[in-house]
């Protein structure tokens, strides 16, 4: 401490004013009425606001349009085109009937007459073009000229009609809603062996692949049954100089005949040769020959005749076929509708490539106009078949 400093007086100090602040004036009358008024807008343009804001952020995006293209390879002159036009008409059908949002699919068509050739150039075409998929082709011979080269390019194919059992081991990017005729050789077999007891059978077939394969086929299911096969007899596609080959037949004594022939032309050639050289036995064939060109051109020499066929279409698809067409489906028209309804509904998964659309193909599983499609391991369908008698020059189903 300091003593020469002097001392310190506490000093009284006078508090402040209170700080508390001064409530505002409360509105009354017109005033009131104003600020109730501007209070309603702010609100309302707050919720509105919000409003706007979650229906902008939740609104409907636009549908993108998937535009794709799908082959068809059939014959549409010649002496397939029966066969031919029925498929393209399956096919067209289906592409009226069935549809999926943002899918739009364009058909081509390509003429291939069931030569291998034109087969072969026809997937190439159809790869310039940015196909991701085909329908066909139509005879075994030219399916199997074709396959390889949509292997190659990555194009799957579905054929409506191609039997031949070897296209089972043609690959991943082959399937078919026709069953294979390892299936209706065992169904044949089994009908003219054991339903019907003919154990000594002939066998007359064309040299293309169809009628080779049936010849293979049926031969192996009936010898395995108990059966002998008398005769095994062939003839050059679509000729009519078959006396020779009847003749044979006629000398081995048979119980019955199989005709495997996908040539109507030849067909009616042998059992114009059956009736002249006086040969009178049950026959049988494949589905072929459920043709209504075939009754109209044979006359009575095919009264009798038993034709193991596939599916003509289940009664849905018959009535459906029949109230747009006015004729019950031709042969191989519902399993065309179901090869394209395979790939539309491959597509639907989202493919957009060959490759997308062969896989998606190994999934699909629907029930056809033919009889549920559900392909196997070797893009097979499960056998559907249904036995036709000709009576009085028309086809009566016998089972």
């Amino acid at each position: 401490m300091n003593e020469d400093q002097p001392s310190l007086q506490p000093v009284e100090v006078t508090p402040p004013p209170s700080l508390d602040p001064v409530p505002p004036p409360q509105p009354t009358g017109k005033s009131k009425t104003m600020l109730w008024i501007a209070s309603l807008v702010a609100a309302i343009l707050v919720v509105g606001g919000g409003a706007w804001w979650y229906v902008s952020s939740h609104r409907t995006k636009p549908v993108v349009i998937r535009n794709v293209k799908v082959g068809l390879m059939t014959p549409l002159q010649g002496v397939y085109t029966n066969s031919g036009t029925s498929i393209e008409s399956g096919v067209q059908f289906a592409q009226q009937q069935l549809s999926a949002k943002g899918l739009n699919v364009t058909l081509l068509v390509k003429d291939t007459n069931c030569e291998g050739t034109k087969a072969v150039q026809a997937v190439k075409d159809f790869a310039a073009q940015g196909v991701v998929a085909i329908v066909g082709d139509v005879c075994s011979s030219a399916t199997l000229a074709a396959i390889p080269v949509a292997t190659q390019y990555k194009i799957p194919m579905v054929s409506p009609s191609s039997t031949n059992p070897s296209i089972s081991q043609t690959g991943q990017y082959m399937f078919r809603t026709v069953p294979s005729d390892a299936f209706s050789a065992d169904f044949a077999a089994d009908l003219i062996y054991t339903k019907e007891a003919h154990h000594k059978l002939a066998i007359i077939h064309g040299d293309e692949a169809y009628g080779t394969g049936l010849n293979t086929a049926v031969s192996a299911s009936f010898q395995k049954l108990g059966g002998t096969v008398v005769a095994s007899e062939s003839f050059v596609n679509e000729s009519t100089n078959v006396a020779t080959q009847v003749a044979h037949i006629k000398a081995a004594k048979p119980d019955a005949l199989y005709i495997g022939s996908n040539s109507l032309t030849s067909a009616i050639a042998v059992l114009d040769q059956l009736q002249s050289q006086g040969v009178s036995l049950p026959i049988y064939s494949a589905e072929t020959l459920k043709d209504p060109t075939f009754l109209k051109d044979v006359g009575t020499q095919a009264e009798g005749l038993k034709v193991i066929a596939v599916s003509e279409g289940t009664p849905a698809y018959v009535e459906k076929s029949y109230a747009k067409f006015g004729k019950d489906p031709d042969i191989y028209n519902a399993q065309s509708y179901d090869a394209y309804q395979a790939i539309f509904e491959a597509l639907k998964t989202g493919a957009n490539s060959g490759e997308a659309v062969m896989k998606a193909l190994h999934t699909v599983s629907f029930d056809g106009a033919s009889g549920r499609i559900k392909f196997d391991a070797h893009g097979d369908v499960a056998p559907n078949y249904t036995v036709y008698k000709v009576v009085n020059g028309v086809y009566k189903a016998q089972n």
